[in-house]
């Protein structure tokens, strides 16, 4: 059976742990585009195969709750001491209130207080002067989560030499880290590597 055509307008998925459930292979080898895409395109055709088999019409909807229970997972407050727990967040684009959200979003999903580390993914970007405004425009979106105790860490994504050196300069609370995928900037020794 074909999947009834979807339309929505706005849309909340989970793509889970995609690091502990290793649905793609080492996470090491891709590339943000490809994580985000990989884990969202599990999640929904997951969700979308299980709602066509209950509709027979279009699916129709101005928010689309596409989460599913394979791929939500909480923290137990027992446990919540030993964990470190890190978010990623690949915003559409460079609105603060859809960080905010998809943060408020990640916090009520895993059911916990703060997070240890939000790593941020920014939108598509180039080097120029107004997509470096809206860079630090949403890094001051973070800051203001971390200055209310939300979060401990800030960190990016990919980021090149002079756009950290430029967010870092502007910065009143400065990445944490700069997590970088290992495929589009250096050779791991195959000892290293998770697949020796």
């Amino acid at each position: 059976m074909a999947a009834a055509p979807f339309d929505a307008k706005s849309l909340l998925l989970n793509s889970g742990n995609i690091a502990k459930l290793n649905r793609f292979g080492s996470p090491n080898v891709l590339s943000p585009v490809d994580e985000i895409t990989s884990g969202l395109s599990s999640a929904f055709q997951l969700w979308l195969s299980e709602q066509s088999e209950h509709h027979d019409s279009n699916m129709h909807t101005d928010h689309a709750d596409c989460r599913h229970p394979l791929f939500t997972e909480t923290v137990e407050p027992s446990e919540r001491d030993d964990l470190l727990v890190t978010v990623k967040l690949f915003p559409s684009d460079f609105d603060t209130a859809i960080l905010k959200e998809a943060f408020t979003t990640a916090i009520q999903e895993l059911n916990v207080a703060h997070l240890d580390n939000v790593i941020l993914c920014f939108p598509f970007h180039s080097q120029t002067g107004s997509s470096l405004q809206s860079m630090k425009s949403l890094w001051k979106g973070l800051e203001d989560l971390q200055k209310r105790k939300l979060v401990t860490n800030l960190s990016v994504s990919d980021l090149d030499k002079p756009e950290l050196e430029e967010l870092y300069q502007s910065a009143e609370l400065k990445p944490f880290l700069n997590q970088i995928n290992v495929a589009s900037c250096c050779v791991i020794p195959k000892v290293l590597s998770r697949s020796n």
